[in-house]
């Protein structure tokens, strides 16, 4: 709704660029088609404000993912140094040379997949538009913290005999942040896989509520701790609360595990939301809500198919993009440095909230939304968007 609400619409022409590898001179491969529903994506988010939008312009490139032919483009193009935003390619090289030639013609670069870009670091004409690794980390734990505090939990480390070494950092700070917090974590060492009997060290009985945070993250370490921890839950349940911190990873596990669905839950398989797992992520994974059914509802109607499948949807990522861009290009917003940072905007599956350090005014925005996203008994799922 609140997109709906123009505060002062310019009346120029808004021109936004969009460079990718579309590969149309060949018979489109699933990266292709994924592609592409970005675009189209896009397309219905112009449709979706064309009453408060002025005339738009929406340059699109071809990369083929050849160096030869983006500098050709950028060579050629005189054009491209009007659009008041270039939505960047998946490619870092290519990234690169595109954040270069923004530099140096003054235009603005949001860069959505290349997670790991460190541009716009050095390049105020660069927006990093995926909140960074480190950054997702400390407010993850942040809300960890502020979980076990509000709903009086203590906080349960899993450790596995062969512990993920990618996850060893994550536990250690959230178990270093939860000790400064006044917390102290509980610790339960297992082997091969977690049984109820290793949890019944854990004083039982009304307000002993715990969370349980794994020190593994793949699927199979899913499998190996989810079971007993669903047990242990349905031994108290009413009288405590019982729930399972997980990680980014887990947005996947519907899609690769059917008995992880919620329509198994009559089954002796877990899944995440008979644990009530609650995890942290870049987007919003419920494509199930009416916000998302609604989008994809006009895909179908537009374009007489569905989008591909994929996590996160690039239909859904094309939308919030072209909302957000869209939105604040038509009320005055400018993305280039030394203008107010654009408006937050909440999205359908993915959020854009910027900051930019004034400290250093060589260093583009980054992007500080992101979810905590629970998978809750009876199937439901509730994102919350959190900044940092």
């Amino acid at each position: 709704d609140s997109l709906n609400r123009c505060i002062a619409p310019v009346e120029r022409t808004i021109t936004v660029s969009l460079i990718q590898p579309f590969m149309l001179q060949r018979v489109p491969t699933q990266k292709d088609q994924l592609t592409t529903d970005f675009y189209r994506g896009m397309l219905i988010a112009a449709d979706s404000l064309r009453t408060l939008l002025p005339h738009v312009k929406l340059m699109v490139y071809d990369t083929r993912n050849d160096t030869k032919r983006l500098e050709n483009y950028l060579a050629q193009e005189p054009q491209l140094r009007e659009a008041d935003i270039i939505i960047g390619p998946d490619n870092a090289e290519h990234l690169a040379i595109i954040a270069n030639y923004c530099r140096e013609n003054k235009v603005p670069l949001l860069n959505n997949f290349v997670l790991r870009d460190t541009t716009y670091l050095a390049n105020p004409y660069v927006l990093h538009g995926n909140i960074t690794s480190p950054d997702m980390t400390t407010t993850a734990i942040h809300e960890l913290v502020t979980m076990c505090r509000n709903d009086s939990i203590t906080p349960v480390l899993l450790h596995a005999e062969k512990p993920d070494k990618n996850m060893k950092s994550f536990v250690d700070a959230a178990q270093k942040a939860l000790e400064e917090a006044g917390f102290t974590p509980r610790t339960i060492e297992y082997s091969s896989a977690l049984t109820v009997e290793d949890l019944q060290g854990l004083p039982a009985g009304p307000g002993n509520n715990y969370i349980f945070i794994p020190n593994g993250s793949a699927l199979e370490d899913f499998n190996r701790y989810a079971k007993a921890i669903t047990a242990f839950k349905e031994q108290n349940l009413g009288t405590n609360i019982i729930r399972l911190f997980g990680y980014p990873e887990w947005v996947t596990f519907r899609e690769k595990n059917q008995e992880l669905m919620p329509t198994a839950a009559s089954s002796s398989a877990p899944h995440m939301h008979s644990a009530e797992t609650y995890i942290y992520s870049r987007f919003n994974p419920d494509s199930h809500s009416f916000n998302a059914r609604d989008v994809l509802a006009a895909f179908q109607r537009w374009y007489r198919h569905s989008p591909v499948d994929g996590v996160p949807s690039q239909a859904l990522w094309g939308f919030d993009t072209g909302c957000f861009v869209l939105y604040n290009l038509a009320n005055g917003f400018s993305f280039r440095p030394g203008n107010t940072l654009p408006v937050s905007y909440n999205g359908v599956q993915n959020s854009y909230s910027f900051i930019r350090d004034d400290r250093n005014p060589e260093q583009g925005p980054a992007n500080t939304a992101m979810y905590i996203v629970s998978y809750l008994p009876g199937g439901f799922i509730d994102a919350r968007i959190v900044e940092k």
